[in-house]
């Protein structure tokens, strides 16, 4: 198993990591926005960076995050507040690329008052004393939603306000690499266990965890890909796969 793939850290990637090893390529976990500066200082090595860096890297067949509805793990959060009407100020963290996207361009179509205010910090603790309500992410999020209210789950902002199933992040490339082969016959692989094991990471029932694993996709979807890139105004460096053009 020599080559390498940049893999996400969150509980939701467990059936990638065993999707990618039954293909011979070893997952590194690195959060997105880290997993896209070493596709750049490492130009063969590919991994899942968010899609709004896709202006800066070559978008590959390979594994995807998205739904097609509720995300569950990227939500608005608050301590107090239960409407985004009232939110006034919604902190964010560096980590939310592309989530940031979706909640700016939200805000807007509906008109909202909302200040994004952008932070160093990724914790719902340190997010939530800058601000009234955060943008959270991946087990964070999960986390947060044992403690704290949830205001919107971003996921379902998406598809009603934007008409679009959210693509979060796609398997990149550098610029002036080619797509790995081997990407092409990766499939997720779930299994049983999972939920038991987001469970006990996250503190979220069980139940709960079983709706997550079932509502986050990791497959290839380029259909869905091209359309959350249309929406969001993202043209990607390259056309996906292939040799550099």
């Amino acid at each position: 198993m020599d080559a390498h793939y940049i893999a996400p850290p969150h509980s939701y990637a467990r059936p990638m990591w065993r999707g990618l090893r039954r293909i011979g390529i070893k997952p590194i976990t690195m959060p997105p926005p880290l997993a896209a500066r070493e596709i750049q200082a490492r130009p063969g090595t590919p991994g899942l960076a968010p899609i709004a860096l896709a202006g800066e890297a070559r978008i590959c067949p390979g594994p995807m995050v998205y739904t097609r509805g509720e995300a569950m793990s990227v939500i608005i959060a608050s301590k107090t507040i239960g409407s985004l009407e009232d939110c006034g100020i919604i902190a964010v963290s560096g980590e939310s690329r592309t989530s940031i996207l979706y909640l700016k361009l939200i805000l807007d179509r509906i008109g909202a008052k909302q200040r994004v205010e952008h932070t160093p910090h990724t914790s719902a603790r340190e997010l939530l004393a800058r601000a009234p309500c955060a943008l959270l992410l991946g087990d964070e999020a999960l986390k947060a939603r044992v403690v704290y209210k949830v205001v919107e789950d971003l996921g379902l902002l998406a598809k009603k306000v934007l008409g679009v199933n959210p693509v979060f992040a796609a398997t990149m490339v550098h610029p002036g690499a080619r797509c790995p082969g081997r990407l092409g016959k990766y499939k997720p692989q779930p299994s049983p266990l999972d939920p038991a094991k987001t469970s006990a990471r996250t503190g979220i029932p069980l139940h709960e965890a079983e709706r997550y694993h079932k509502t986050i996709r990791l497959d290839y979807n380029p259909a869905e890909l091209a359309k959350a890139l249309h929406v969001l105004g993202i043209k990607p460096a390259t056309r996906p796969g292939g040799a550099p053009g």
